[in-house]
């Protein structure tokens, strides 16, 4: 153990001359490396290594970093690449990759980019550190980067492997795919753009508005408007066309069929089946649990409970004034509360919580009265304990949540965030009252 602490503390003495900052650092470490040798208890030495490793991530300059990363590494070699702290080698090596990425030196960037091993966490490595060059105009090296992240992801996308560590990497397919495409349009090449969407528009789980919409907006840049029309007819059919893919769902139908094909039977029939396959994705979904009864007061001081609606499909949309989601979802909201205005059995409840501002309240009604929606807003103010009552009765997991809960008082839908388009949003939500209703 003495011999050991004298190398390195030699070590340290001969790295002085290019900065005390070095002869710290290494103290440091051989401190902590003197210590986990005496105690011999591989914990021990876990832990040392993941406080030395905060020396890394704490550096900001890129050599210094570089060069205590390497003195963390002779301290404590790489464990195995199926080890559970393998990753934290990683973590490392992309501290010192993103540092050289962010100076513009490439070189450095993709050295140490190429050196990361985990499964589970590599393709995350190769997308953070493509952004940063990316950021910084080296769109050869970040192509090549985004690729990787990609073709990683897939692979375990389509490998049928339910391995925990497989299955974090191929969560991430559809944003690396997404950077490598919107990289590929800024660059203008547009044929590695068309397949890299063939293939995300082709896993139905990860295709979205968007890809979906880039797709069919290449295809008519590079004249092939029959694959255009094919693409957002199929979105639409999925509920996934925005308003602008509608329209250019209709322009393509009288440019491929002539002003006498009937527009309107064609818009008809893709409306219905997208009806018929949100009832069904939603029926998927239904689940049965008790509501916990609440008392809340609305922006006029009234109170409003829970257990006297007792009969009546309750809609709960849990928001608050911050949340950009939750105010963007209203529109949505609105559609939908209009479609059951003259339905007595069906009320719609907006409870703002979480609050940011002892002016909750006014905020709140401000919002409201200044965007004219008809809305019953209840206030779930913090208590004396800082806690929102019925956020905290119903467990929320984030901002927008919206709930359906049916005449017998149980919960039949949840939905947590807002995305997806306008249209398809409000059959959603009124498919869910429809269904709870015939439930309760």
């Amino acid at each position: 153990m003495t011999t050991n602490i004298i190398r390195k503390r030699a070590l340290a003495i001969s790295l002085s001359i290019k900065g005390i900052f070095l002869t710290l650092i290494l103290s440091q470490l051989c401190v902590y490396h003197s210590f986990a040798q005496t105690d011999n208890e591989p914990k021990k030495v876990d832990s040392l290594r993941n406080e030395n490793l905060k020396l890394i991530y704490n550096e900001k300059d890129p050599e210094k970093k570089e060069k205590v990363f390497h003195l963390w590494l002779q301290s404590y070699p790489p464990l195995k690449s199926d080890s559970a702290e393998r990753v934290k080698y990683d973590y490392a090596g992309y501290s010192v990759a993103a540092a050289y990425a962010r100076v513009n030196n490439v070189t450095k960037a993709m050295q140490y980019a190429n050196q990361f091993e985990t499964i589970n966490w590599k393709a995350q490595g190769w997308w953070n550190v493509a952004s940063e060059l990316e950021k910084n105009g080296h769109f050869k090296e970040a192509v090549e980067l985004y690729k990787r992240a990609y073709a990683h992801s897939y692979s375990c996308v389509i490998s049928n492997n339910y391995d925990l560590a497989v299955q974090i990497a191929a969560a991430g397919y559809q944003l690396y795919a997404k950077s490598l495409i919107k990289l590929y349009i800024k660059l203008k090449k547009y044929p590695e753009a068309l397949s890299a969407l063939k293939q995300l528009c082709g896993r139905p789980e990860y295709a979205d508005t968007e890809a979906y919409q880039d797709y069919a907006s290449i295809l008519m840049r590079v004249g092939n408007d029959r694959e255009s029309f094919n693409v957002l007819d199929k979105a639409a059919r999925l509920g996934l066309a925005n308003e602008a893919m509608t329209n250019d769902l209709r322009t393509l139908f009288k440019k491929l069929n002539g002003n006498g094909a009937n527009l309107n039977d064609y818009m008809a029939a893709v409306n219905k089946a997208m009806r018929e396959k949100i009832r069904e994705d939603v029926a998927k979904t239904m689940v049965s649990a008790p509501a916990a009864n609440f008392s809340l007061k609305d922006l006029d001081g009234k109170t409003i409970s829970l257990s006297e609606l007792k009969g009546k499909t309750v809609v709960l949309d849990f928001w608050a004034t911050w949340c950009g989601p939750c105010k963007s979802s209203f529109p949505i909201m609105k559609a939908a509360l209009e479609r059951f205005k003259n339905d007595p059995n069906v009320m719609f409840l907006f409870i703002h919580t979480y609050e940011r501002d002892a002016n909750a309240s006014t905020l709140a009604k401000n919002y409201i009265n200044e965007n004219h929606y008809p809305f019953e807003v209840l206030m779930d103010l913090k208590n004396t304990e800082g806690a929102n009552p019925v956020a905290e009765r119903y467990k929320l997991s984030g901002l927008p949540t919206k709930m359906v809960i049916d005449g017998n008082g149980n919960i039949r839908f949840s939905v947590v965030g807002f995305s997806g388009t306008n249209e398809a949003a409000v059959e959603e939500l009124c498919t869910m009252i429809e269904l709870a209703k015939k439930a309760g």
